[in-house]
């Protein structure tokens, strides 16, 4: 058996190896530069585009509630939909005996009017 080509035989092995993983390491840096970039993209575009909410405020629509609650109460609608919202009526539920599952039939109709978030 001749030494010298089994020698260039590892030497070329890992030669090729060693380029194939440093292809694959440029290839998972690019991957994360692409990633960190849309980011970045979907932040800016978010700040650009905030969403603007429509309230009525009317005495007999905000139960008693301040407009700056009403705000807020648009803003999370807002961010929770990532959409534009227009609230119409806000009605608080005073019943603290209200059983679990009750409250969780009306989690249920909420969640079902969820809109699926807008392709970015």
């Amino acid at each position: 058996m001749n030494w010298d080509n089994v020698l260039k035989a590892i030497y070329l092995m890992i030669i090729g190896m060693g380029i194939v993983f440093l292809s694959l390491i440029i290839l998972m840096e690019f991957i994360k530069l692409i990633s960190w970039l849309e980011k970045v993209v979907r932040k800016l575009t978010q700040k650009a585009a905030t969403p603007t909410t429509a309230v009525q405020t009317t005495t007999e629509d905000s139960n008693g509630l301040s407009p700056e609650e009403v705000a807020v109460i648009a803003a999370a609608a807002a961010e929770a939909l990532s959409a534009d919202v227009e609230i119409h009526h806000i009605k608080l539920l005073h019943n603290e005996n209200q059983d679990n599952w009750s409250r969780m039939g009306w989690m249920d109709i909420m969640r079902s009017h969820n809109l699926p978030s807008p392709v970015k």
